[in-house]
């Protein structure tokens, strides 16, 4: 299942709500808002997983800036990730980077869309 990144969430959003909220636009397989360990707070982002590749891709054009609980936030089609390319990634990475690397600039982020 496609999984949208939904951040800038205000504290008081809940996973029903963004269930409900990505459920007008398509199939909603599950919703899951990341929380602090100690304090159980919204850490102010979570995920949305849609059932089909074309809803996720259309929510997450449709709700970007969109305003739930009186906050803007934002979302992000992300695919699953597949463990044999991670793997393959992550080997790339450590053969092209010194072992010593200096601090790097923070990458932007990156919409990634495709089959899941």
């Amino acid at each position: 299942m496609p999984r949208i990144y939904v951040g800038n969430l205000a504290e008081s959003v809940t996973r029903d709500d963004l269930r409900a909220l990505f459920s007008k636009i398509g199939r909603v397989g599950g919703a899951l808002v990341i929380t602090d360990k100690l304090t159980g707070k919204s850490r102010g982002f979570g995920f949305v997983e849609m059932i089909e590749v074309d809803d996720a891709i259309n929510a997450a054009v449709f709700f970007s800036g969109a305003e739930l609980e009186a906050a803007k936030f934002t979302s992000i089609h992300t695919v699953p990730r597949n463990p044999v390319l991670k793997n393959i990634a992550a080997n790339a990475s450590a053969a092209l980077l010194p072992s010593a690397a200096p601090a790097m600039a923070p990458r932007s982020r990156v919409t990634v869309s495709g089959p899941s």
